[in-house]
């Protein structure tokens, strides 16, 4: 009897370790690490509402003063948060998943959970597909929340061209060396992004007095210093993994 009720103990302490999806699809995305992405974005949100504010005519300033010190509102806020989180979601998802038979035969990565079988290739997609899903869905609502008098759907237009970026470097480096370069540019989305996000246009040249602090250069040039910084460090994270890529013909 004693060691009946041992083993339904042990059953059901295994049964509470045992992750659940939400944590399996966490640990799997590295969720954690999505802090990571957010700066870019986050900066550039703030550049955006204080150039926006600048070329409002005066009544809408008294309106809109938030945006003077650079801050969109809390529902915009919240939306490029959102689309930021699932956005990288989704390409991290989409790596493992292109990456899974390579990771498996790498000692440094053989125990990912695809490799590993501590998720299914289905759930995977799934996590892939519902974040893009998600993604769009929240440009749609920036637009709406930006321009909902106007109609001006440029986020939600660009977001099928920000997945094609984010989720094809994946897939450079069977083919070119310059696959840091590509991420670099699937990062530098983010700043780009988050400017479009408020403002829902590049103006490189406003008509105010002070038309370079407000401008879309300063976007663009965050996501320069982003695309270079990116490709100084994936270059140091992939000598790691030098002479395996050299062994399986992969160009990182």
């Amino acid at each position: 009897m004693a060691q009946l009720l041992l083993v339904s103990r042990k059953d059901e302490s295994q049964e509470t370790d045992k992750p659940s999806l939400l944590r399996n699809w966490g640990e799997f995305v590295k969720f954690s690490h999505t802090i990571f992405a957010l700066p870019f974005a986050l900066a550039a949100t703030v550049l955006a509402a204080r150039a926006g504010y600048a070329v409002l005519d005066p009544k809408m300033q008294e309106v809109h003063r938030h945006m003077k010190f650079g801050w969109p509102g809390w529902k915009l806020f919240g939306l490029i948060v959102i689309a930021m989180v699932t956005a990288r979601t989704c390409a991290m998802a989409f790596n493992r998943i292109a990456d899974r038979k390579y990771d498996a035969l790498n000692p440094r990565t053989k125990d990912r959970h695809l490799p590993a079988k501590k998720i299914s290739l289905t759930s995977a997609w799934t996590l892939c597909f519902l974040s893009a899903l998600i993604f769009v869905g929240t440009t749609y609502g920036i637009d709406m929340v930006r321009d909902a008098h106007q109609g001006r759907l440029v986020c939600f237009i660009l977001s099928p061209v920000a997945l094609v970026f984010i989720l094809g470097y994946s897939l450079t480096k069977r083919f070119t060396d310059f696959t840091h370069v590509f991420l670099g540019i699937a990062l530098a989305i983010a700043p780009v992004g988050a400017w479009l996000a408020v403002n829902g246009s590049f103006n490189f040249w406003p008509d105010i007095d002070d038309p370079i602090r407000h401008s879309a250069l300063l976007p663009t040039l965050m996501a320069l210093i982003v695309v270079l910084w990116l490709i100084g460090f994936d270059i140091i994270y992939a000598i790691q993994d030098f002479e395996f890529d050299r062994d399986h013909k992969l160009h990182r």
